[in-house]
């Protein structure tokens, strides 16, 4: 099944109220996708959307400058920079092995300790058979209430008897969530050509949702 479009009519479907209260249970998150099959060929999604109504957080130019500054003084200086990169660098020689690509359907992968990373066609095979799932974008490194431990996450809503797929953004801090049952997937931004974060997300949720970044107003 391939979700090229998203169905306008989603919005004018009843919720499935269990997966509705698991989310709202999991405190305020954002940056979720929920997932419906509906019929062969179509996957219609909502947004979940956090505290900022679902729209970009912008930064002034002031906080820019100083970010930019400060991004300029840690590549003199060799310090860690979380947040811009995917992190594989970041890694130990021993994370890094555990980084894999899988040659299966996700859905046969168990929490082995591994990392996958994995590309939009087999996010979508995965929901091919998924009456209702969610798809979490997972920024390792936010702390900020409208982000969510994804095992809180997995906990609520498995009583729903909904699917999670969570997606990393990026590989630093990684492996201290890979608790759940399926494992952590990664994004495989070599297919993107690119290492910085802000890229390959956006390509990667624009293919899989069928929107632009600006219409999710997040990814």
């Amino acid at each position: 099944m391939l979700a090229d479009s998203i169905d306008s009519t989603m919005q004018n479907q009843l919720p499935n109220l269990e997966i509705e209260e698991a989310l709202s249970s999991s405190d305020t998150i954002n940056h979720v996708v929920k997932i419906m099959t509906v019929k062969p060929g179509s996957i219609k999604f909502t947004p979940k959307v956090g505290p900022n109504g679902g729209k970009s957080r912008k930064m002034n130019s002031h906080v820019l400058f100083i970010l930019s500054l400060i991004l300029s003084l840690c590549i003199f200086s060799s310090c860690k920079v979380v947040g811009y990169s995917d992190g594989f660098n970041h890694l130990s020689s021993k994370e890094k092995n555990n980084i894999q690509v899988p040659y299966s359907s996700i859905d046969s992968l168990k929490n082995n300790g591994k990392i996958y990373k994995i590309n939009v066609g087999q996010l979508k095979q995965a929901l091919n058979n998924k009456k209702d799932a969610i798809v979490y974008e997972f920024i390792t490194f936010c702390t900020q209430e409208y982000c969510q431990n994804p095992s809180i996450l997995e906990k609520n809503l498995k009583k729903a008897n909904c699917d999670l797929y969570v997606i990393a953004t990026l590989y630093d801090n990684v492996f201290n969530f890979n608790v759940l049952n399926k494992p952590i997937f990664t994004i495989d931004n070599s297919l993107y050509n690119t290492r910085v974060r802000s890229k390959y997300e956006k390509v990667f949720f624009n293919e899989l949702t069928g929107t632009t970044q600006k219409q999710r107003g997040w990814g």
